[in-house]
């Protein structure tokens, strides 16, 4: 009898949902069916449960929660706030966009109302991803777990050498993708040295099987870096688009950038302006703008 075995990878998947309806944040039998729905889209056994709680009285909402044969599923609703936390944690691959796709149909929200958070690691904590490159008229596109995350368009070049070209000192880079930015740096006399931190190392593993890597290279969450080490500028590429569904992320980046540079130094973003637009319409207090 042969035996099967899976490779010592975790899948987590985490999706937020907001502006949701409150009778169905609140609707425990309704929230019960959805686990089960999304267990079996994505072949997976409940061994107990669901089980649900109710939330306090300062927090109200329901949570549902359920172990599967790989792990679990849970669901947290908000109903304050219209809001839904959702998370798989599993042994065994599963179809990311199938789970989203059924949490978008279920609460008929549209994608600016819904953001996703890929985790896979390795049992050592090593983050793993799907990464593919395909070639098309001479440009490469890169896409991570099947989302298109980078391309070396004519457009795109001159975005990213436009901003290799204010960096100056000590730079860090958050995120390699293709490589075109630490490329650039690399030419830029202003500079000292680059080194640049990559959250998954399959980017860098497919980056070496098809040419020179640039720069020192880290493999590392960048907010979990430490913060001893300071930097003259640090730029980041590390949100799948410039839009306001984003700025969470742009405005999680800035606050981690700032205990990393040095005094005075300069912060650099894909997208930058636009998001300072979007911090100065909400008139956050002034300790989140740049300076």
């Amino acid at each position: 009898m042969t035996q099967k075995f899976f490779k010592p990878i975790r899948f987590h998947l985490i999706i937020d949902a907001f502006d949701c309806r409150v009778s169905l944040l609140s609707d425990k039998n309704f929230l019960i069916e959805l686990v089960k729905k999304i267990a079996k889209m994505i072949d997976m056994k409940i061994i107990k449960g669901p089980e649900f709680a109710k939330g306090i009285q300062e927090n109200p909402g329901l949570s549902i929660f359920a172990i599967i044969d790989f792990s679990h599923i849970s669901i947290h609703t908000f109903t304050y706030s219209k809001e839904l936390s959702l998370d798989i944690f599993s042994c065994k691959p599963f179809d990311y966009k199938k789970v989203e796709n059924c949490i978008q149909n279920s609460f008929k929200i549209k994608d600016k109302q819904i953001s996703k958070s890929i985790i896979d690691t390795d049992f050592k904590g090593n983050s793993v991803s799907d990464v593919e490159i395909l070639e098309h008229k001479n440009h490469k596109f890169m896409f991570v777990n099947e989302y298109l995350w980078m391309w070396d368009t004519p457009q795109e070049k001159d975005l990213q050498k436009n901003l290799a070209d204010k960096a100056y000192g000590d730079v860090l880079v958050a995120g390699y993708g293709l490589g075109l930015l630490p490329e650039y740096i690399l030419k830029n006399s202003k500079v000292k040295s680059i080194t640049t931190v990559e959250k998954y190392n399959s980017v860098m593993e497919k980056m070496k099987s098809i040419g020179p890597i640039y720069g020192k290279v880290i493999v590392n969450d960048f907010y979990k870096l430490p913060e001893n080490k300071k930097y003259d500028c640090i730029i980041g590429d590390i949100w799948p688009d410039i839009d306001a569904k984003f700025l969470k992320d742009y405005v999680r980046f800035k606050n981690k950038s700032r205990k990393l540079l040095k005094k005075d130094g300069l912060l650099l973003a894909w997208g930058k302006d636009y998001f300072e637009f979007l911090l100065d319409k909400k008139n956050l207090p002034p300790k989140n703008k740049i300076l």
